[in-house]
């Protein structure tokens, strides 16, 4: 019971992320992720466009980790993502959403 429990929960985070992965790529966003690992890092820019990207990000629910200089390079500031089993296919999409949304805000280039 367990072995196919955890195998079903495996295969929703492996989805969950890859979608996440994919489209974020696909709005033109540069993506650190290597075989769909359930931490997703979104590259935004400095340290100013990381905080403003988390304040868009928090106006649609979405909590992330921002990593900031000095742990990442000055211009190279990202958005953390954390994937669960507990997530679900509504909340990738509107973690999505809220990208688009801090591209757009941001006038951030494809």
């Amino acid at each position: 019971m367990n072995q196919i429990e955890g195998e079903q929960w495996r295969q929703q985070v492996y989805r969950l992320t890859y979608k996440l992965v994919t489209e974020s790529k696909g709005m033109g966003f540069e993506v650190v992720n290597e075989n769909f690992f359930p931490i997703v890092g979104v590259v935004i820019g400095n340290t100013k466009q990381v905080i403003a990207a988390c304040h868009i990000l928090w106006e649609y629910g979405i909590l992330i980790t921002p990593a900031i200089f000095p742990i990442v390079p000055l211009d190279r500031g990202l958005l953390r993502f954390s994937i669960t089993a507990a997530n679900t296919e509504p909340e990738i999409d509107r973690a999505l959403e809220s990208l688009q949304a801090v591209r757009k805000q941001l006038k951030l280039s494809a």
